[in-house]
């Protein structure tokens, strides 16, 4: 964090502070998430990176998103990335618990995650 504030030079030079969140939820799969900070050092500062120690479900990720946005006064942005090695698992049909996507997922995942990379020089994952 101290690196990104030391070389951020806006208009020039963004610096992110952030770290990748993945699970590993089989054999080959991954579920590759960027979560950046949207805010500098001293919110970053007041928290340690949610991992996949806690929880390996994107729904808990978001939770705890919106709890630390909160206390903190932080805002993030979660990137999901590499999707075409997660098995479809990315943007499947069902949540973690099995049950079919509702709109309350949907708006909360829209909340979280804007964007999505969907292409860089490993694969494409549209």
């Amino acid at each position: 964090m101290d690196a990104a504030e030391r070389f951020n030079e806006p208009g020039r030079f963004t610096a992110l502070i952030g770290y990748e969140w993945t699970p590993n939820p089989g054999p080959g799969n991954n579920m590759h998430r960027n979560v950046i900070y949207r805010g500098g050092k001293a919110q970053a500062d007041q928290v340690l990176p949610y991992t996949t120690f806690e929880s390996v479900d994107p729904e808990d990720l978001w939770d705890w998103l919106a709890q630390t946005s909160t206390s903190t006064g932080a805002d993030f942005i979660a990137i999901p990335h590499n999707a075409n090695v997660s098995g479809g698992l990315m943007f499947d049909e069902v949540d973690g618990d099995g049950r079919p996507i509702t709109a309350a997922y949907a708006r909360t995942r829209a909340r979280w995650e804007p964007v999505v990379e969907v292409t860089q020089i490993k694969g494409d994952s549209e």
